[in-house]
């Protein structure tokens, strides 16, 4: 598998469409399909708590996190799995699909660091 997605072959939509598949398994009962999708969301939920403290906001702060992308709003057990992994560090977030891209979100915010010197 290694290979498989890291050779030189490799492609975003090779992994795409493996990633339906191990979806479909767990949709099935397969339990490690199931692992696997789970540890993903931890994953994802991880990057976006260092995120979040990047922002300086505290534990008991309200960030509203925008997710994007069929990963976290096709697959409930990634969803599901990330949302928890959130709430663990940030009990009182709020996770919802946002309402953009995230290339503006993050334009919206530099011009309002910029704007904030």
């Amino acid at each position: 598998l290694i290979n498989c997605f890291h050779g030189e072959h490799n492609s975003r939509a090779r992994v795409a469409e493996f990633s339906k598949i191990v979806y479909l398994c767990a949709e099935r009962g397969c339990k490690e399909a199931v692992r696997i999708l789970e540890k993903a969301g931890q994953k994802l939920a991880e990057c976006g708590v260092r995120l979040i403290g990047r922002m300086n906001c505290p534990p008991e702060g309200r960030p509203l996190i925008g997710i994007y992308g069929s990963v976290l709003t096709n697959n409930h057990f990634v969803r599901d799995s990330f949302d928890r992994g959130i709430r663990l560090k940030y009990p009182l977030a709020e996770i919802k699909e946002a309402q953009m891209p995230p290339e503006y979100a993050a334009v919206i915010y530099a011009k309002r660091m910029i704007e904030q010197r």
